[in-house]
C-alpha cells in the first residue's frame, strides 16, 4: 500500500486487512532511504533494517507510534525517519487462517 508522509508524529495508516499485522516493510519511494521493519515480536519501538547490519534498531521510541498495529491501522511516527510529503510504501503481512502465516526461524549457526 502507498501513502504520503504527513510529518505526523502519531500517523495511523489505514489497512483493511481485517486482521493485525504482525510483520511491516516500509520504505520511502521518493528517495534513496532505507527499509524499516515492523516485527510484532519487537514492538513499537523497535525495528529492523533490512539494507543495514544492525541487528534491531532501538534509537527512536515508539518509531511504529504510540498504538500497536489493529485489524483496521497501524501507526507510524513521521517525524524521525520519513520526508514530509514523500511517498512511502508499505508490505503488510499477517497470519491468517488457511490463508498465510508469520513466524520466526531460529537457525543452528
Amino acid at each position: 500500500m502507498a501513502y504520503t508522509a504527513t510529518a505526523n508524529p502519531n500517523r495511523r495508516i489505514s489497512h483493511g486487512m481485517g486482521v493485525v499485522p504482525e510483520l511491516i516493510i516500509n520504505k520511502q519511494r521518493s528517495v534513496g532511504s532505507g527499509w524499516q521493519t515492523y516485527s510484532a515480536s519487537l514492538g513499537r519501538s523497535a525495528f529492523l533494517s533490512l539494507n543495514s547490519t544492525v541487528a534491531v534498531n532501538t534509537s527512536f521510541t515508539n518509531i511504529w507510534g504510540i498504538s500497536d498495529p489493529t485489524t483496521m491501522d497501524f501507526g507510524v511516527d513521521e517525524t524521525n525517519l520519513l520526508t514530509n510529503g514523500a511517498t512511502q510504501i508499505s508490505y503488510l503481512f499477517a497470519t491468517k487462517a488457511n490463508i498465510s502465516k508469520v513466524g520466526s526461524y531460529t537457525g543452528n549457526g
